[in-house]
C-alpha cells in the first residue's frame, strides 16, 4: 500500500503516489517410480507408483492512494514446470504470447523396462499428477482531489499484468521384458493427470477532482489482462515385446482433468465537479483474458500378448475445460454549472480462448498499419494494434486495390485465415496396436473426451454531463471474443494378431461444446 497526500485546497500543490509490485513464483518438480533390469517376484501384489503434487498459491493486493497523481502497476509471473526467465522476457510473453519460455514439465512416472514380473496377487502400476496454480491479485487506485478557491485536477491509472503457466507429463508404463510376464490376480495400469489454473484478476481506479470556485479534470485508467496456459500429457501403457498372462482382470486407463477458471475485471470510475469553469471527466477501462489447453491423453495396449481370466478394458477419458468471464466498466461524470461539461468513457474487454491449438511464429507480408497499393490472395497480415495484436491472417480472397488494411474483418473465414497456430495434436486415444487379447470376459476400447468452452465477457460504459450552460456525453463499448476447439477422439485396433473375447466393443465420444 503507497498512500500520498499533501496539496491545497484553493487550487495548488500536488500530490503523487506511484506503487509497482513484481512477484515471480516458479515451481519445478520431478516424481519417478522405475524398476528395471532384472526381474521382481512377490507371492502377495507388485505396486510400483509415483504421486507428485506440485503447485503455486499467490495473492496479491496492491492499494494506492493519492491527493493528485496516482499510479499503481503490478506484474505477477507464475509457472509450474518451466524454466525461470526474467521479468522482461515475461512481460513481452504476457502481451504476446509464447515468445519466450523455455518448458521443462513436471514429470510424474511409473515405469518397468526389461523387468520380468511375477506376481501372485496384484500388479499395479500408478502415476498420479496434480499440478495446479492459484493466483489472485486485486489491484486499487484511488484519487482524489477537492479545492475550494481555483481547480482541480486528478489522474488516476491502475493496471495489472499476470501470467500463469502448466506443463506437465505423467506417464504409467509397463515397458519391455525378457519373458512372460505372470499376475495371479489383477493388472492395473493407471495415469491419472489434473492440471488446473485458477487466476482472479481485478484492477479498479476511482478519479475525482471538485473545484467549488473553479472547474475540475479527472482522468481515469484501468487495465488488466492474464495469459493462462496449461499444457498436459497423461499416457497410460503396455508394451512388453512379450506374453502377457493375468488371471483377473486387466484395466489400461489414462485419466485426464485440465481445467483454467480465468476471472479478469478491470473498473474505471471518473467523477468532476466544479461550480465555475469547464469540469472534464474521461475513463477508459480494458480487460484481456488469453487461456489455451494443451496436451493429450493416451491409453494404449501395443506389441503384447495378454491372456486374461477376466475382463480387458482400455479406457482413455479427458476433460478440458475453459471458463473465462471479462468484464471491463468505464463511468464517467461531469458537472458544472455555469461552464460546459464533457464526460467520455470507454471500455473494451477480449477474451480468446483455445483448447488444442498451440502459436507458431510464421512471417507476414503487411502490418496492419501499412498502406499497401494492393493486396492479393496468399498475402498475410500481422496485427501490430487494435485486440488481435499479434495474431497473422492470410488473405483468401480477390485482388484488392488500395485495401485499408486496419479496416478489414479478420473474422470472416471467407476472406481470412489464420496461420500463426498449429494444430496442438491434442487427442484422447485409445488403442491396441500390434498386439493379441484372450480374454474370458469383454474386452472394452474406449475414449471419451469433454471439451467445454464457457465464456462470459462484457463492456459496460456510462458517460453523464451536466450543465447549465453545454453538456456532453460520450461512451463506447466493444467486445471481442473467439473461442476455438480442436479436439480428436480415437478408439481403434490396428493390426491386431488375434482376439478373442465374450464381447468386444471399440467406442469413442467426442462431446466438443462452446
Amino acid at each position: 500500500t503507497v498512500i500520498s497526500s499533501g496539496g491545497s485546497m484553493f487550487g495548488g500543490g500536488v500530490s503523487i503516489a506511484v506503487n509497482g509490485v513484481i512477484a515471480t513464483n516458479t515451481v519445478l518438480a520431478s516424481a519417478e517410480a522405475t524398476a528395471q533390469r532384472g526381474s521382481i517376484t512377490a507371492d502377495g501384489d507388485i505396486d510400483i507408483v509415483a504421486r507428485n503434487e506440485a503447485g503455486i498459491i499467490s495473492t496479491i493486493t496492491n492499494t494506492t492512494e493519492a491527493g493528485g497523481i496516482g499510479v499503481g502497476v503490478t506484474l505477477a509471473f507464475n509457472t509450474v514446470g518451466y524454466e525461470a526467465q526474467n521479468i522482461f522476457a515475461q512481460t513481452i510473453d504476457v502481451i504476446a504470447g509464447g515468445v519466450f519460455g523455455t518448458a521443462d514439465p513436471i514429470v510424474t512416472s511409473a515405469i518397468t523396462e526389461n523387468l520380468d514380473l511375477s506376481a501372485g496377487g496384484d500388479l499395479t502400476v500408478a502415476a498420479d499428477s496434480n499440478s495446479f496454480i492459484d493466483a489472485r491479485i486485486e489491484s486499487a487506485t484511488a484519487v482524489q482531489s477537492i479545492a475550494v478557491a481555483g481547480s482541480s485536477s486528478t489522474i488516476g491509472v491502475g493496471a495489472v499484468l499476470t501470467l500463469n503457466r502448466v506443463s506437465s507429463i505423467t506417464d504409467a508404463l509397463i515397458g519391455t521384458a525378457n519373458n512372460t510376464l505372470t499376475v495371479g490376480s489383477d493388472l492395473t495400469v493407471s495415469a491419472l493427470e489434473r492440471g488446473t489454473i485458477l487466476s482472479q484478476v481485478e484492477a479498479s481506479t476511482i478519479s475525482i477532482a471538485g473545484g467549488l470556485a473553479g472547474g475540475g479534470t479527472s482522468v481515469s485508467v484501468a487495465f488488466a489482462m492474464a495469459r493462462n496456459s496449461l499444457s498436459a500429457v497423461n499416457t497410460a501403457k503396455v508394451d512388453t515385446g512379450q506374453a502377457l498372462n493375468v488371471s483377473g482382470d486387466v484395466l489400461i486407463k489414462a485419466d485426464r482433468t485440465a481445467l483454467i477458471d480465468s476471472e479478469v475485471s478491470a473498473t474505471a470510475v471518473s467523477v468532476a465537479a466544479g461550480l465555475s469553469g469547464t469540469s472534464v471527466a474521461a475513463s477508459a477501462a480494458g480487460a484481456i483474458a488469453v487461456n489455451r489447453v494443451l496436451g493429450g491423453n493416451f491409453a494404449l495396449l501395443e506389441n503384447s500378448e495378454v491372456t486374461a481370466g477376466g475382463a480387458v478394458s482400455i479406457q482413455a477419458k479427458d476433460q478440458s475445460r475453459i471458463d473465462a468471464q471479462v468484464s471491463a466498466v468505464a463511468q464517467s461524470v461531469a458537472v458544472s454549472f455555469s461552464s460546459p461539461a464533457p464526460a467520455a468513457a470507454l471500455g473494451l474487454s477480449i477474451a480468446v480462448n483455445e483448447i488444442g491449438w498451440n502459436s507458431t511464429d510464421v512471417s507476414a507480408t503487411y502490418e496492419n498499419n501499412d498502406t499497401p497499393a494492393s493486396l492479393m490472395a496468399g498475402q498475410s497480415i500481422r496485427m501490430r494494434t487494435g485486440p488481435l495484436v499479434g495474431q497473422v491472417f492470410e488473405y483468401l480472397g480477390p485482388t484488392l486495390s488500395d485495401p485499408k488494411l486496419g479496416e478489414q474483418n479478420y473474422g470472416d473465414r471467407t476472406l481470412w485465415r489464420r496461420i500463426d497456430r498449429v494444430q496442438d495434436g491434442a487427442q484422447t486415444v485409445a488403442a491396441i496396436r500390434n498386439g493379441s487379447v484372450d480374454a474370458t470376459g469383454a474386452l472394452s476400447i474406449e475414449a471419451a473426451s469433454e471439451a467445454q468452452i464457457d465464456a462470459v465477457v462484457t463492456a459496460k460504459t456510462v458517460a453523464i454531463g451536466a450543465s447549465a450552460v453545454t453538456a456532453v456525453g460520450i461512451s463506447v463499448g466493444g467486445v471481442v471474443t473467439t473461442n476455438d476447439i480442436n479436439m480428436d477422439v480415437l478408439a481403434y485396433i490396428e493390426h491386431a494378431q488375434d482376439l478373442s473375447a465374450s464381447a468386444i466393443v471399440v467406442s469413442a465420444n467426442n462431446q466438443a461444446r462452446i
